[in-house]
């Protein structure tokens, strides 16, 4: 799946779109539009930034809106899904609203958990659960949690490791890459990008996780 946003040249987001990736590049056409004037569009900016992360369960697509673009505090991840043959149709899609409910409404979406705008959320075999990894805002380190569930409930984060300095501000995109897991999936792989000394560089890096069972209580 991509994720796709629009924005105008002084970076104010209008909306985001995901699109399957499965022939030649086309343009959805969603029908009637969310955004006027941009019909290729799902959602607007003023509802979650879905495509933070996603994955397929039980046949059903999940997709994951950490943050609302128009509120750069907000990092609370909710959870939409959908079949995957209906992706673009907006009426197909439901919303966890919370106490194990889905909901038609958008507007009833709740936070899932409190991540941040770019993880991954992902099946390990050795845990049997799903895990969540990405970047603490505003600091060094790399967060995880868990869930038996996609919606939940979630596990309180633990720190899967602080990264390497960066050359100014925080590290940032951190995300495991679940299809290289090892052993059983006891060891898994997460990138993450920091800065570097050189004007307007940057770096990934890549580290390998050994996990111990976790047992962090759920909120």
């Amino acid at each position: 799946m991509r994720c796709r946003q629009l924005q105008f040249p002084s970076h104010r987001q209008l909306g985001r779109h995901l699109a399957e990736l499965s022939g030649p590049a086309a343009t959805p056409q969603i029908s009637p539009p969310v955004v006027a004037g941009h019909p290729d569009l799902l959602f607007d900016q003023n509802e979650p930034s879905f495509g933070s992360a996603t994955l397929i369960s039980g046949g059903m697509l999940y997709v994951y809106g950490c943050g609302i673009p128009t509120s750069g505090t907000d990092k609370g991840c909710r959870l939409g899904r959908v079949s995957p043959s209906n992706v673009l149709d907006r009426s197909a899609w439901t919303y966890y609203a919370g106490n194990g409910a889905w909901s038609a409404q958008i507007g009833d979406a709740v936070s899932a958990f409190t991540g941040d705008n770019i993880l991954s959320v992902a099946w390990n075999n050795y845990l049997q659960q799903y895990v969540a990894v990405y970047s603490a805002p505003f600091s060094q380190k790399v967060m995880m949690r868990s869930s038996h569930y996609p919606e939940g409930p979630w596990s309180s984060e633990v720190t899967a490791f602080t990264a390497m300095q960066p050359a100014s501000g925080n590290v940032y995109d951190a995300h495991a890459h679940p299809e290289y897991d090892a052993d059983g999936g006891q060891t898994i792989y997460v990138t993450y990008s920091r800065s570097t000394p050189a004007p307007f560089s940057s770096e990934v890096r890549l580290v390998a996780i050994t996990l111990a069972p976790l047992t962090a209580q759920h909120n």
